[in-house]
């Protein structure tokens, strides 16, 4: 049984990969970790992840002070994880304002 809404139209998705040491390079790329991400999210939530019309990926380091879920970071730390990942997905919003709309209507 499904948990979520199947969407059909355009998604932002943000992604965030919490881990104790950004720099190292052994670590994999953000692209490379973003990808499973995307694909996963096919049939679960999204048709297909052509619908991801803007994505944010970021790395931080595990102590990153995180304003949107502060909580997930202070479990973490509790549970002594050396990494997570954090994914938020929101309809696309085309009625905000942009800088190139503004500039656009001069």
């Amino acid at each position: 049984m499904r948990r979520y809404q199947l969407h059909i139209y355009p998604m932002r998705i943000q992604i965030v990969w919490f881990t104790d040491s950004p720099s190292d390079a052994q670590t994999p790329d953000l692209d490379n970790i973003a990808k499973p991400f995307l694909d996963g999210l096919i049939g679960l939530i999204i048709t297909e992840d052509r619908l991801f019309h803007e994505v944010h990926l970021r790395k931080v380091e595990l102590n990153h002070q995180f304003e949107p879920e502060p909580d997930l970071v202070f479990d973490a730390k509790a549970r002594s994880l050396t990494e997570f990942v954090y994914v938020r997905v929101e309809p696309l919003e085309w009625d905000l304002p942009t800088r190139l709309g503004r500039v656009a209507r001069r």
